[in-house]
């Protein structure tokens, strides 16, 4: 540092510069700085300006001139000499805690959006800083040496009721300016004026999204409102420039060396107590009727290294992929010896379907493979990607559509989704192929749906769409998320939102609201059995039927509530004081009111569990949970939260939620980790280990 200078606080966000000054806000004052000498050039107080009133202004320098905007108005003052040009008038305040938006786009002077604390709306009059006061729904752009309106612009239904404004401040480019309202509203100050509203995308709570290289950077966060749409994780966005319509020059079916089929092997739904699927079944139900003994023992462990998907047991093979590797697995179910593996073009995020003696399974490469399940041979293999286009993904590459790893396979049919979400690159398509030929037998696209800012305004806790994931299906209807499709892939026209946090009646399902690729745990999102998509509430640690994860058969619905608790909005778990481990009858459902959801009957039982439970399994009358236990030891108070004082295995008695037997393991598992298959618990954990426990043999 070439020069440094004691200075009184500086608020955060405010500092800026020119090639010659540098200003700053001190809450009481703006102090411009000569660049190159560090000394001061002027200062203004003005005493009308709070000590702290909760939000800071927004300072910003533009060629010769230094802007100032807070809830008392804007002044602009000359740079060189701190002279004052124009003020204009005080406005309502931003946001939930936000300063006023301030922005030079195609040289004209641009405020953000405005919200009235008091009533909860937008003001009538747009422009928050004009110097003359002009009213109507229009934004305005001032000139920047004398504050008068140069530019009206309609933004019409551009923003949607209710909620507040994001809880971090908005961006601009120099054609749009990035409003925080819902998600990311684009006013268009071009000549074209063709705003957007995206509220499938967030930015994080203080700092909100980057807009850069010509790109928009969307960092993880933690909101809930539009789950089941909203993306979640670190996009880096780009606008279209590529044709919206598939490109149909590709191969898309490849025979293998197998094709075609051997008809050998069992029906998917023939031996029950096999686990051919990701979590069992189509209903994805995570039980079965086989029962697995209490006195275990460990009878083989396979290391696999990596980061393992769940495992899935058909017809004497354990089946398992390592996801990072793009490995997929086959494993004597008795002794625990690799028969054959066989390596796809990228990540395989979730386990195969084992299918009348064949492997099926989707990869991030945008293919969908078929494999015989005796030594591994390929039958067939679907290019489902639209087209050869390939991004970085967590350092390695895969296709632009990915199509998750586990296959849903009803009535012959092998169901799946390619893509991200209905809003990215086209959107995303469904198929349903001839599990045994590869043929397409049915298909269909979601894309958008776009809304026509002129007519339409925005729900403020719901908006239709769609994410890629893992499908399921109750054998009459398939389920992506609270999207539903018949046998033939023809959407079902969604009911309409019945309260105004978006409840709307959907076909009983299990329902994941972030994804069943999504193993973050999220405090504010859970999973859910139940006829309806419950929108947006906060009261997750009320409602029956809904955990962080779950398992269910005919009668009940067994949870375990990560974040039993909860505070203002947000659920939360205190380290040491336990988890919700609970039972609730499938005669009842939750029920909904206008606000939140509330359980109206008392469940089958709800006990407290020291077990943070990262795989649930119902197995006959026992209910098998295994993951890190819920205590602080004083040595390392983070230990047993970290993984590093490995796991507990419990035994739980369905009928009444008493422990029945426990085994330490020595590492956790992955998330939905855990099966049971054959009277054998098989568990993958985070070790990269894969685990094989059935009943101790008798002397």
């Amino acid at each position: 540092c070439a020069i440094s200078r004691p200075r009184k606080r500086i608020v955060t966000l405010t500092l800026a510069a020119t090639m010659d000054y540098v200003c700053y806000h001190t809450f009481e004052e703006v102090v411009c700085l000569d660049r190159k000498t560090g000394e001061q050039a002027w200062r203004k107080k003005n005493e009308s300006w709070p000590d702290y009133t909760g939000t800071s202004g927004s300072l910003l320098m533009y060629e010769d001139i230094v802007f100032y905007a807070s809830d008392q108005g804007i002044h602009a003052w000359q740079v060189d000499n701190g002279d004052l040009l124009w003020k204009g008038k005080r406005i309502a305040r931003t946001g939930i805690r936000n300063p006023p938006d301030l922005f030079v786009a195609n040289g004209l002077l641009w405020g953000g959006f405005t919200l009235d604390m008091n009533t909860g709306v937008v003001p009538q009059e747009r422009s928050p800083f004009a110097v003359e006061p002009m009213s109507g729904f229009d934004v305005q752009g001032l000139n920047p040496n004398t504050g008068k309106v140069m530019k009206s612009i309609p933004i019409d239904n551009l923003i949607s009721e209710g909620h507040h404004v994001r809880c971090y401040r908005g961006k601009a480019t120099d054609r749009f300016l990035l409003w925080p309202k819902r998600g990311i509203e684009f006013v268009d100050v071009s000549t074209w004026q063709q705003h957007e509203r995206c509220d499938w995308i967030r930015g994080e709570c203080s700092y909100g999204i980057m807009p850069a290289n010509g790109l928009l950077y969307i960092p993880p966060h933690s909101c809930v409102c539009y789950s089941g749409v909203l993306l979640t994780g670190f996009y880096a966005l780009s606008g279209e420039t590529r044709p919206r319509d598939y490109c149909n020059n590709i191969t898309r079916l490849v025979k293998g060396e197998a094709y075609p089929a051997s008809k050998a092997g069992k029906r998917i739904e023939e031996n029950h107590s096999d686990w051919p699927t990701y979590r069992h079944d189509m209903e994805r139900s995570g039980s079965t009727k086989t029962k697995v003994p209490l006195d275990l023992g460990k009878k083989w462990m396979v290391m696999l290294g990596g980061e393992l998907t769940s495992p899935v047991v058909a017809e004497g093979m354990v089946y398992v992929a390592s996801s990072n590797t793009h490995l997929l697995t086959a494993i004597d179910e008795e002794s625990g010896k690799i028969k054959w593996q066989f390596t796809a073009g990228a990540r395989i995020d979730s386990p195969p379907t084992i299918y009348n003696g064949k492997v099926l399974f989707g990869s991030c490469d945008g293919w969908v493979y078929c494999l015989q399940a005796n030594d591994g041979r390929l039958v067939w293999k679907f290019h489902a990607a639209p087209s050869e286009r390939l991004i970085v993904v967590r350092g390695q590459l895969e296709s632009t559509w990915p199509v998750p790893g586990n296959v849903l396979v009803v009535d012959g049919l092998a169901y799946f989704a390619v893509g991200r979400s209905s809003f990215l690159d086209g959107g995303i398509q469904l198929y349903a192929l001839d599990a045994s030929t590869g043929q397409v037998r049915y298909k269909t696209r979601l894309d958008g749906p776009w809304p026509d800012v002129s007519t339409q305004k925005g729900e403020p806790y719901f908006m239709d769409g769609a994410k890629s994931d893992i499908l399921s299906s109750d054998g009459i209807s398939i389920f992506l998320g609270f999207n539903t499709f018949d046998l033939m892939l023809q959407k079902r026209r969604n009911s309409e939102t019945e309260t105004k946090l978006g409840l709307r009646s959907v076909d009983k399902h299990l329902m994941a609201g972030t994804g069943f690729l999504d193993h973050t745990w999220h405090d504010r999102v859970s999973w859910l059995y139940s006829n309806k998509w419950p929108g947006r509430f906060h009261n997750w640690e009320q409602i029956s039927h809904s955990g962080q994860i779950l398992v269910f058969d005919d009668n009940a619905t067994y949870s375990l509530k990560g974040f039993p608790t909860i505070e203002f909005m947000s659920p939360l778990f205190i380290p040491g004081e336990g988890h919700s481990l609970r039972a609730d009858s499938n005669i009842f459902i939750p029920q909904f009111n206008k606000e939140k959801v509330s359980s109206q009957y008392d469940s089958k039982w709800n006990v407290k569990s020291n077990v943070r439970a990262f795989g649930m399994v119902l197995s006959g009358n026992t209910l098998f949970i295994a993951g890190t236990e819920d205590l602080i030891p004083e040595e390392d108070p983070y230990k047993a939260l970290d993984g590093r004082n490995g796991a507990l295995l419990q035994a739980v008695n369905s009928e009444d939620g008493m422990i029945l037997k426990e085994y330490r393991l020595d590492s956790p598992l992955i998330f939905d980790g855990m099966i049971a298959a054959n009277s054998k618990l098989i568990l993958a954990t985070r070790d990269g280990e894969l685990m094989c426990l059935s009943g101790k043999e008798k002397n």
